[in-house]
């Protein structure tokens, strides 16, 4: 029976939170212009909460009312939203398969057209647009081709957008880049990477 009303108790405080979204999801869109709703919600709850932290609030209800009194608020809670989980390589396997069974498809002789356009769809800081630059760029240096590659990358965060187009990465951001790569992609100064002009002019980022 307690097992019961504990039950009853976490489905309404459940229904009662997605309410509570639901009008932080409008708040965001009506100053935004960006929907939120389809974000995974894991995600944002903690982003909401790490927000909530730093006003010292306790309740979503709470925290609505002050979204609604506080523009600024909305503005912090939107950048909170759009911190990039993101690194170079970062799903090792995928990209071992994306270079061995999906890029050489791409190449194949009777495939080849003039130019191959790939989209990458919210890059943030373009460690990802980076990462097939270097795949696609390695490919083609062993069939020995001319083809032209075009990388587009996109993202809603024009903040994140020009950390990619500068293309400078401190040392703690290249964990993940092979010793070889680093040398063939990248130039060091002081502590940070530069992702080389090449490789840059492969990728266009845009908002």
């Amino acid at each position: 029976h307690h097992h019961n009303i504990w039950n009853q108790k976490t489905a309404s405080l459940a229904s009662e939170n997605s309410h509570y979204l639901g009008k932080i999801f409008a708040l965001l869109q009506s100053k935004t212009g960006h929907n939120f709703t389809h974000y995974k919600h894991t995600t944002v709850n903690r982003r909401i909460e790490k927000r909530m932290a730093v006003n010292r609030i306790d309740t979503l209800a709470d925290y609505v009312v002050y979204l609604q009194k506080s523009p600024p608020e909305v503005d912090a809670l939107f950048k909170e939203l759009l911190i990039g989980v993101t690194s170079f390589f970062r799903d090792a396997k995928l990209y071992e398969s994306l270079k061995k069974k999906v890029i050489p498809l791409l190449f194949e002789p009777n495939n080849l057209s003039l130019a191959t356009r790939i989209w990458v769809v919210g890059c943030s800081t373009g460690e990802e647009a980076y990462s097939m630059a270097m795949l696609l760029k390695e490919h083609i240096d062993t069939i020995n081709s001319y083809a032209k590659i075009q990388i587009f990358a996109t993202d809603i965060d024009y903040a994140a957008l020009n950390f990619a187009r500068a293309a400078i990465y401190p040392e703690s951001m290249v964990v993940d880049v092979s010793p070889e790569r680093l040398k063939r992609f990248f130039c060091k100064k002081d502590h940070a990477y530069t992702i080389n002009k090449e490789m840059r002019e492969m990728v266009c980022f845009a908002n």
